[in-house]
């Protein structure tokens, strides 16, 4: 009895499915490429986990800090399975297969925009043999790829929507969309992501007035007695370059560009950026460079100014911090609220030509499940738009919305739905 028993349990393990991670060299079933939004890489481990097989996945940076490109390569759930309160299901074109999700960040939004309209082929990494080794495991990445290939991107991610890429929202030498490249995108909103304004250490205050940080922008103030009178020292600001969504969502919220017919005001000078010794204004193509930024700053005893997406905390060693607007903290639960109104609401598009195939499916069921309640629970920084409200997760969703059914609208003013 005692070997039937044997017998039968050995029997049930060679049948079962065995879950086993993916290396660089496996052959993916599919690959699924997007660009664009920095952001998206503080959720793309999250969001793919969950459409993934516990135990299959495995996480590629180009370095050791992946603020470039990134990639989840794992095996899908099954067909049908439902995901999340939206109970999105996972359709028969991509259930069971080893599908490599590439993302890539490099000079932000815009990039999950024109290049994917276009069908622009862009720089992106490269998984194959040459991929290291990082010694880690799951969820921290456990490849370096540094290599890199020209790829055109299936979809994109923008921190605003696409039609917000004109005048200085536009990367030097790209030109905005024409209606009709505009139309050729299927667009939607994914969630909301909260903005921040973060300001080095040794800023003794707990608030900034959005009036102060819009004078900061346009180099109306340059020293910080202009800020407060008991303040002194030259300002620099750690900014990100056109191009950025970061960059598209302040230039609307402290400057109303590009949604004023004025535009945006002259841009100052970009000053001192090696010694910080007078008014700076240093233009940085990724997050990471805004938060490096901020801590050579206060490394050289000088005070900056920032802004990035709440998902990004400082970490036990960073010398940076996030600040009140007008007494108003920037944290989800005032967004929800609509108190705190720094946020946008990130939007995921792809060329509607793609809708219908499998790579089609794999971007719809992942922008279905990152604007999913239960999803963005777990994920800091972000949250649920109203139109995906549920009473259960009504503290990470929030009331208001700049937007329509029919998508994002940076431009408009916020309205409160519930």
């Amino acid at each position: 009895m005692k070997l039937n028993k044997i017998a039968l349990a050995l029997a049930a393990l060679v049948a079962a499915p065995v879950a086993f991670a993916h290396s660089p060299t496996t052959t993916p079933d599919l690959v699924v490429r997007i660009s664009g939004a920095s952001a998206q890489q503080g959720t793309l481990v999250k969001i793919a986990e969950t459409m993934m097989v516990a135990g299959t996945i495995d996480v590629f940076y180009n370095d050791a800090a992946g603020a470039n490109h990134r990639a989840v390569f794992g095996t899908m759930k099954p067909t049908g399975t439902p995901i999340g309160v939206l109970n999105t299901a996972i359709p028969a074109s991509i259930g069971g297969k080893k599908v490599l999700i590439m993302d890539r960040a490099v000079g932000g939004s815009f990039y999950g925009v024109g290049p994917v309209a276009r069908a622009q082929a862009i720089d992106a990494m490269k998984v194959d043999g040459s991929c290291t080794s990082s010694g880690n495991t799951f969820p921290s990445p456990s490849y370096y790829c540094a290599g890199t290939e020209l790829q055109v991107s299936d979809g994109g991610v923008s921190d605003v929507e696409p039609g917000m890429f004109r005048g200085p929202n536009l990367p030097a030498g790209e030109t905005a969309l024409s209606a009709a490249e505009l139309a050729v995108l299927d667009v939607a909103s994914q969630n909301g992501v909260v903005m921040g304004v973060a300001v080095t250490n040794n800023y003794p205050y707990t608030t900034i007035s959005k009036a102060a940080v819009q004078s900061i922008m346009t180099g109306t103030y340059t020293d910080w007695s202009q800020v407060n009178a008991s303040l002194s020292g030259p300002i620099t600001l750690e900014t990100r370059a056109a191009g950025s969504g970061t960059k598209s969502a302040a230039n609307a919220f402290f400057l109303n560009a590009p949604c004023s017919t004025a535009g945006l005001p002259p841009q100052p000078a970009q000053g001192d950026p090696v010694n910080f010794s007078t008014y700076t204004v240093v233009e940085n193509s990724g997050t990471g460079g805004v938060k490096a930024g901020l801590n050579s700053v206060y490394a050289k005893g000088q005070m900056g100014l920032g802004l990035v997406s709440l998902e990004n905390t400082p970490s036990g060693s960073d010398n940076w911090k996030f600040v009140a607007i007008d007494g108003v903290a920037p944290t989800i639960a005032n967004a929800v609220s609509g108190d705190y109104q720094f946020f946008v609401e990130q939007s995921m598009q792809w060329r509607s030509s793609t809708n219908g195939t499998a790579v089609g499916d794999v971007l719809n069921t992942f922008r279905t499940v990152s604007s999913d309640p239960a999803v963005l629970s777990i994920l800091p920084g972000v949250a649920a738009t109203p139109f995906n409200y549920d009473p259960a997760y009504a503290a990470i969703t929030l009331k208001g919305t700049r937007a329509a059914v029919s998508g994002p609208n940076t431009c408009q003013p916020l309205q409160l739905f519930y």
